[in-house]
Protein backbone atom coordinates (compact mmCIF):
# COMPACT_ATOMS: atom_id res chain seq x y z
CA UNK A 1 0.00 0.00 0.00
CA UNK A 2 2.89 2.36 0.81
CA UNK A 3 4.46 1.70 -2.58
CA UNK A 4 1.23 2.30 -4.49
CA UNK A 5 0.66 5.51 -2.54
CA UNK A 6 4.19 6.68 -3.34
CA UNK A 7 3.79 5.93 -7.05
CA UNK A 8 0.38 7.60 -7.29
CA UNK A 9 1.80 10.77 -5.69
CA UNK A 10 4.75 10.89 -8.09
CA UNK A 11 4.11 13.35 -10.92
CA UNK A 12 6.39 11.33 -13.20
CA UNK A 13 3.94 8.43 -13.09
CA UNK A 14 0.92 10.61 -13.78
CA UNK A 15 -0.19 9.72 -17.32
CA UNK A 16 -0.92 13.40 -17.97
CA UNK A 17 2.77 14.17 -17.45
CA UNK A 18 4.29 11.25 -19.33
CA UNK A 19 4.31 10.90 -23.11
CA UNK A 20 5.74 7.79 -24.73
CA UNK A 21 6.65 7.83 -28.42
CA UNK A 22 7.78 4.32 -29.29
CA UNK A 23 7.47 4.61 -33.06
CA UNK A 24 10.26 7.16 -33.49
CA UNK A 25 13.52 5.40 -34.40
CA UNK A 26 15.10 7.88 -36.83
CA UNK A 27 17.36 10.53 -35.30
CA UNK A 28 15.92 13.42 -37.32
CA UNK A 29 12.36 12.45 -36.38
CA UNK A 30 13.25 12.13 -32.70
CA UNK A 31 15.09 15.47 -32.57
CA UNK A 32 12.25 17.20 -34.42
CA UNK A 33 9.61 15.75 -32.07
CA UNK A 34 11.73 16.60 -29.04
CA UNK A 35 12.08 20.24 -30.14
CA UNK A 36 8.33 20.42 -30.74
CA UNK A 37 7.57 19.06 -27.24
CA UNK A 38 10.13 21.33 -25.59
CA UNK A 39 8.60 24.36 -27.29
CA UNK A 40 4.89 23.47 -27.00
CA UNK A 41 4.76 21.66 -23.64
CA UNK A 42 7.85 22.95 -21.88
CA UNK A 43 9.32 19.46 -21.63
CA UNK A 44 12.37 19.43 -19.31
CA UNK A 45 13.40 15.77 -19.60
CA UNK A 46 13.67 13.38 -22.53
CA UNK A 47 14.57 9.73 -22.07
CA UNK A 48 15.66 7.69 -25.10
CA UNK A 49 15.42 3.92 -24.80
CA UNK A 50 17.89 3.03 -26.27
CA UNK A 51 20.49 4.81 -28.37
CA UNK A 52 21.69 1.79 -30.38
CA UNK A 53 18.19 1.35 -31.87
CA UNK A 54 18.27 4.80 -33.45
CA UNK A 55 18.92 5.07 -37.17
CA UNK A 56 20.29 8.06 -39.06
CA UNK A 57 20.14 9.41 -42.57
CA UNK A 58 23.93 9.77 -42.56
CA UNK A 59 25.79 7.84 -45.23
CA UNK A 60 28.23 6.08 -42.92
CA UNK A 61 29.19 2.45 -43.25
CA UNK A 62 30.74 2.49 -39.77
CA UNK A 63 28.17 2.13 -36.98
CA UNK A 64 30.52 3.72 -34.44
CA UNK A 65 30.47 6.96 -36.49
CA UNK A 66 26.66 6.84 -36.62
CA UNK A 67 26.40 6.41 -32.84
CA UNK A 68 28.89 9.27 -32.39
CA UNK A 69 26.64 11.46 -34.58
CA UNK A 70 23.58 10.43 -32.53
CA UNK A 71 25.36 11.12 -29.26
CA UNK A 72 26.55 14.55 -30.41
CA UNK A 73 23.10 15.46 -31.74
CA UNK A 74 21.46 14.77 -28.36
CA UNK A 75 24.24 16.65 -26.58
CA UNK A 76 23.60 19.68 -28.83
CA UNK A 77 19.83 19.38 -28.25
CA UNK A 78 20.31 19.47 -24.50
CA UNK A 79 22.75 22.39 -24.63
CA UNK A 80 20.63 24.46 -27.02
CA UNK A 81 17.31 23.95 -25.22
CA UNK A 82 18.26 23.44 -21.58
CA UNK A 83 16.34 20.16 -21.65
CA UNK A 84 17.85 17.23 -19.77
CA UNK A 85 18.54 14.20 -21.94
CA UNK A 86 18.92 10.65 -20.65
CA UNK A 87 20.21 8.18 -23.23
CA UNK A 88 19.90 4.54 -22.30
CA UNK A 89 22.56 2.45 -23.98
CA UNK A 90 23.59 -1.17 -24.27
CA UNK A 91 26.88 -2.41 -22.98
CA UNK A 92 29.12 -4.69 -24.99
CA UNK A 93 30.00 -8.14 -23.65
CA UNK A 94 33.50 -7.22 -22.45
CA UNK A 95 32.51 -7.49 -18.78
CA UNK A 96 31.30 -11.05 -19.45
CA UNK A 97 34.72 -11.91 -20.90
CA UNK A 98 36.65 -10.47 -17.96
CA UNK A 99 37.70 -12.94 -15.33
CA UNK A 100 36.66 -12.28 -11.74
CA UNK A 101 34.84 -8.99 -11.29
CA UNK A 102 32.06 -8.53 -13.85
CA UNK A 103 31.24 -4.97 -12.77
CA UNK A 104 30.71 -2.87 -15.93
CA UNK A 105 33.01 0.01 -16.83
CA UNK A 106 32.41 3.11 -18.94
CA UNK A 107 34.57 1.58 -21.66
CA UNK A 108 31.94 -1.19 -21.96
CA UNK A 109 29.44 1.18 -23.65
CA UNK A 110 28.56 -0.45 -26.94
CA UNK A 111 29.42 0.89 -30.40
CA UNK A 112 30.99 4.22 -29.51
CA UNK A 113 33.39 5.92 -27.14
CA UNK A 114 31.49 9.12 -28.04
CA UNK A 115 28.76 8.16 -25.59
CA UNK A 116 31.36 8.28 -22.81
CA UNK A 117 32.92 11.48 -24.14
CA UNK A 118 29.69 13.45 -24.68
CA UNK A 119 27.97 12.43 -21.45
CA UNK A 120 28.08 14.67 -18.40
CA UNK A 121 27.17 11.67 -16.26
CA UNK A 122 27.41 7.95 -16.92
CA UNK A 123 25.49 5.63 -14.62
CA UNK A 124 25.93 1.88 -14.95
CA UNK A 125 23.71 -0.78 -13.39
CA UNK A 126 25.07 -4.10 -12.18
CA UNK A 127 23.25 -7.11 -10.74
CA UNK A 128 25.82 -9.45 -9.15
CA UNK A 129 23.21 -12.24 -8.94
CA UNK A 130 23.11 -12.42 -12.74
CA UNK A 131 26.70 -13.68 -12.66
CA UNK A 132 27.05 -15.53 -9.35
CA UNK A 133 23.54 -16.92 -8.53
CA UNK A 134 24.28 -16.28 -4.86
CA UNK A 135 20.91 -16.04 -3.04
CA UNK A 136 22.36 -13.25 -0.86
CA UNK A 137 22.69 -11.11 -4.02
CA UNK A 138 19.28 -11.91 -5.55
CA UNK A 139 17.77 -8.49 -4.76
CA UNK A 140 20.92 -6.37 -5.06
CA UNK A 141 21.44 -3.77 -7.76
CA UNK A 142 24.59 -1.67 -7.85
CA UNK A 143 24.03 1.90 -9.09
CA UNK A 144 27.47 2.99 -10.30
CA UNK A 145 28.17 6.65 -11.09
CA UNK A 146 31.17 5.97 -13.33
CA UNK A 147 31.51 9.52 -14.71
CA UNK A 148 30.26 12.79 -13.29
CA UNK A 149 31.47 16.14 -14.58
CA UNK A 150 29.64 18.00 -11.81
CA UNK A 151 30.43 15.88 -8.79
CA UNK A 152 31.77 12.69 -7.30
CA UNK A 153 31.73 9.19 -8.71
CA UNK A 154 31.00 6.06 -6.74
CA UNK A 155 28.38 3.41 -6.24
CA UNK A 156 25.50 2.52 -3.99
CA UNK A 157 23.49 -0.62 -3.49
CA UNK A 158 19.78 -0.61 -4.24
CA UNK A 159 17.01 -3.16 -3.71
CA UNK A 160 15.83 -4.67 -7.00
CA UNK A 161 12.98 -7.10 -7.60
CA UNK A 162 13.15 -8.08 -11.27
CA UNK A 163 9.88 -10.00 -11.07
CA UNK A 164 8.01 -6.72 -10.46
CA UNK A 165 10.43 -4.30 -12.22
CA UNK A 166 10.91 -2.63 -8.85
CA UNK A 167 13.94 -0.67 -7.65
CA UNK A 168 14.09 0.97 -4.21
CA UNK A 169 16.71 2.39 -1.88
CA UNK A 170 18.08 -0.61 -0.02
CA UNK A 171 17.55 1.07 3.36
CA UNK A 172 13.82 1.48 2.64
CA UNK A 173 11.26 -0.64 4.37
CA UNK A 174 10.86 -3.60 2.04
CA UNK A 175 7.25 -4.56 2.65
CA UNK A 176 5.25 -4.16 -0.51
CA UNK A 177 2.46 -5.92 -2.26
CA UNK A 178 2.04 -6.10 -5.98
CA UNK A 179 -1.12 -7.65 -7.34
CA UNK A 180 -1.03 -9.71 -10.49
CA UNK A 181 -2.51 -7.98 -13.55
CA UNK A 182 -5.96 -9.03 -14.64
CA UNK A 183 -5.99 -11.16 -17.76
CA UNK A 184 -8.68 -10.11 -20.21
CA UNK A 185 -9.75 -12.72 -22.74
Amino acid sequence: DKLNSYISNCKLFNPENLDIYHTYRNLDMIISKAKELIKSKGVKLIIVDYVQLITTNAKSSVREQEVAHISRSFKELGLSTGCHIILLAQLNRDSDKRGGDKTPKVSDLRESSSLEFDADTVILLHRPYYYNNDPADEFKLNWIVAKNRSGPTGSTELFCDIKYNLILNSDRELSYEVSAPKVIN
